[in-house]
């Protein structure tokens, strides 16, 4: 918690001032104390760097170092605890849909074209509250679009998708401008009057008690502040087809009376606006009241009567952008599309988009195709690479701002100015984050495991097992051949994509060619698969050819284990150029999607090195699964040499 948001709080019972006991401090921020009120007993404790009004205490002293550390073990558990619930979580593909779609909801896209007449009323270190904080995005992204103020989170316990312990271990490492505290809404706040300048309170109205919630926002407001309650639940109208929704459901003209007598006493303009006409409109919201109308949510706001003018909206395609990546889209990689996938997450998103027909109709019809430049664009942008450092893996020359406008315009990424922290975060709610380090250590122990044959070779199966055997046998003679510099290869053959795997992994830089001609200008060998070799060439030899790459390979039995560095990069052809990876982050990508992927049957087309080698690596990740390989069979590439 940040020192300076220390004058914002108070006692909830006697509304005097809290006294901060920091027992340990960390900079600017307070990592463990408490918040204490002398006169009456109240104690809010501060645990690794979160309020917790919800674990409030009356008691004559602030508690001790052990015993703020005792209680942090009940709330939070531990690491290892997180991860094996975080472990078994994305083993089942479960997620709660939701939390995944936040940043793609119209409700919660309802609040950007709010934020530019409330942004111009803020002045550098106002503090903005974020109330319902449910997963962390709000947070987020109010924290990376008010840089100059502090953002304050607000979660009503340990419950829904976060709890205690996902705040604990998913934001520890959020934005400097965010902080965290747990709060119920529905008692008193412990927030001094007319302590923030901006309130947003998104999904608040319609579930807490009316009109407490109401009257508590206005009261800790300034009287020349903002306050907006995204998506609220009106009565105006129902759903059609009909939906149940949750809360208490007012018409638009109660809230419109409360806001008729709210406004005078601060000289305010309060309205009542259509969610859907905000979520339609312009990216700066018509300021039109619909209090009356008939759509059945809406945004209510309280303005200063007298409106400066609206601040700048944020360039759309800013380089420091990071993406959120749909869960609502199944990736085809054997073609190289993705679509909206209603039967995904066990039915999850076809129940979702029947209850927002408004965002549904955004999403196509069929398949997105993209090229392969737009396809690893926004495979890196799965990873959490901005907008600029995607187009810094590609050469000059690759078009990739299209593809990213085109995965943006089809809904399958959604841009926002978001911390790397709270990337991962959205990446955990979308179960797109891999619990165990995407490592080609993990990769290369796994191997042996996989008995189903992602390819065949001569005929003959070719299991993990022999593929993990051929790389062991295969890197001495990599080695020796190209330690200090590029190892070409041009063919498309599911055995020359394993070479560049293998050589990879071994910490060697390599080129796929795109041609034959193409190979890298610091290449120490270039591998190909038939035909006339080029300079410093070799052939693969598949066909058993003499003095071939395959022929070298040492008759004796495979070293125990492959020497892996992990440091080696992969140039992998996109139409005008190249695309520059490591092979973690490969990894990564096809383990991240694999509850998204269209199938688990990957056919090797030969048409795209690109799609070919997620194909090869999503095979090769995925549960061992048929018989063992018998231990007399030899595989295909083993013989007399």
């Amino acid at each position: 918690m940040h020192v300076s948001l220390l004058p914002l709080f108070e006692c909830p019972h006697c509304r005097k001032a809290l006294d901060a006991r920091i027992l340990e401090r960390e900079g600017d921020q307070i990592r463990w104390g408490s918040l204490h009120c002398a006169p009456c007993g109240f104690a809010a404790p501060v645990l690794d760097g979160l309020l917790f009004f919800t674990e409030a205490t009356r008691r004559p002293a602030p508690a001790d170092a052990a015993e703020l550390q005792a209680l942090a073990a009940r709330l939070f558990g531990s690491a290892a605890d997180f991860q094996a619930y975080h472990r078994e979580r994305w083993r089942r593909g479960s997620l709660e849909a939701y939390a995944a779609f936040h940043p793609f909801n119209e409700s919660t896209r309802a609040l950007a074209p709010l934020l530019p007449h409330a942004e111009a009323l803020l002045s550098p270190g106002d503090v903005v509250l974020d109330l319902w904080c449910r997963t962390g995005w709000s947070g987020e992204w109010l924290a990376a679009r008010l840089p100059a103020q502090r953002v304050l989170s607000v979660w009503e316990g340990n419950s829904s998708v976060m709890g205690y312990r996902g705040f604990r271990y998913l934001m520890q490492e959020r934005p400097a401008n965010l902080d965290v505290c747990f709060l119920h809404p529905g008692g008193p706040w412990p927030l001094r009057d007319g302590a923030v300048s901006l309130l947003h309170a998104a999904d608040c109205l319609h579930r807490y008690p009316w009109p407490h919630l109401g009257e508590e926002a206005l009261r800790v407001t300034r009287r020349d502040g903002a306050l907006l309650f995204p998506h609220v639940h009106l009565s105006n109208s129902e759903p059609e087809p009909w939906f149940e929704r949750g809360g208490c459901h007012r018409h638009g003209r109660e809230y419109r009376h409360w806001l008729d007598a709210a406004g005078p006493p601060r000289a305010a303009e309060g309205r009542v606006l259509s969610e859907l006409a905000v979520f339609e409109g312009p990216a700066v919201a018509t300021l039109q009241d619909e209090s009356e109308g008939p759509h059945y949510n809406g945004v209510l706001l309280i303005l200063p009567g007298q409106l400066p003018p609206a601040a700048p909206v944020p360039a759309p395609d800013a380089p420091g952008d990071r993406f959120a990546v749909s869960p609502l889209f199944r990736l085809a990689l054997a073609r190289g599309s993705w679509r909206p996938g209603p039967t995904l997450h066990g039915g999850a998103v076809a129940h979702l988009l029947e209850r927002h027909p408004a965002y549904a109709a955004l999403l196509p019809d069929g398949p997105v195709a993209l090229t392969d430049a737009a396809l690893m664009a926004g495979l890196l942008a799965l990873l959490g690479e901005t907008r600029a450092g995607i187009g810094a893996r590609f050469t000059p020359g690759v078009e990739v701002a299209a593809g990213l406008s085109q995965l943006v315009q089809h809904e399958v990424l959604r841009p926002a100015a978001l911390s790397l922290a709270g990337h991962r975060l959205q990446r955990f709610h979308a179960n797109q984050l891999p619990p165990e380090d995407a490592t080609p250590q993990a990769f290369f122990a796994g191997l042996a495991a996989v008995t189903s044959a992602p390819f065949a070779l001569g005929g003959e199966p070719v299991s993990g097992a022999d593929l993990d055997q051929l790389a062991r046998l295969l890197w001495p003679v990599l080695d020796a051949r190209c330690r200090d510099g590029w190892l070409s290869i041009a063919g498309r053959q599911p055995l020359s994509l394993w070479l560049a795997v293998v050589a990879a992994a071994g910490g060697l830089q390599v080129r796929l060619q795109r041609d034959r001609a193409d190979a890298h200008p610091d290449s120490a060998l270039c591998v190909v698969e038939q035909g006339p070799l080029p300079a410093r060439g070799v052939l693969l030899g598949l066909e058993g050819e003499t003095e071939s790459l395959l022929s070298l390979l040492p008759a004796e039995p495979a070293p125990p284990a492959l020497p892996l560095r992990g440091d080696g990069v992969l140039q992998v052809p996109v139409a005008g150029g190249y695309v520059q990876l490591s092979l973690a982050e490969l990894l990564e990508m096809t383990l991240s999607l694999r509850h998204q992927q269209e199938s688990r049957f990957l056919a090797l087309t030969g048409e795209s090195a690109a799609r070919d080698l997620l194909m090869l690596l999503t095979a090769l990740q995925a549960p061992a699964a048929g018989r063992e390989r018998g231990p007399g069979r030899n595989p295909p590439w083993s013989g007399p040499h």
